[in-house]
């Protein structure tokens, strides 16, 4: 199955709240980051946690919720 992804992040008193985060949208038939996992589009932008993942099966579609956090590795 292919799933769309796309990640969200907590956006209060913005117009959108959670806000879409497009640099993580993917089509993927593979993996899907997990709860607790790292993510990180380049090294130039900031590292988020995935804190919850929401699955609509009837389209295929799953939504990340990530928030903001420091990398606890050195990532090459």
């Amino acid at each position: 199955m292919k799933w769309l992804v796309r990640a969200f992040i907590n956006n209060p008193g913005g117009a959108y709240d959670p806000a879409p985060v497009h640099e993580f949208d993917d089509q993927t038939e593979g993996f899907i980051p997990l709860v607790g996992d790292h993510v990180r589009w380049d090294e130039t932008l900031p590292t988020y946690i995935v804190t919850a993942r929401f699955f609509d099966y009837s389209s295929s579609r799953c939504a990340l919720m990530i928030e903001e956090t420091t990398a606890s590795w050195p990532i090459d």
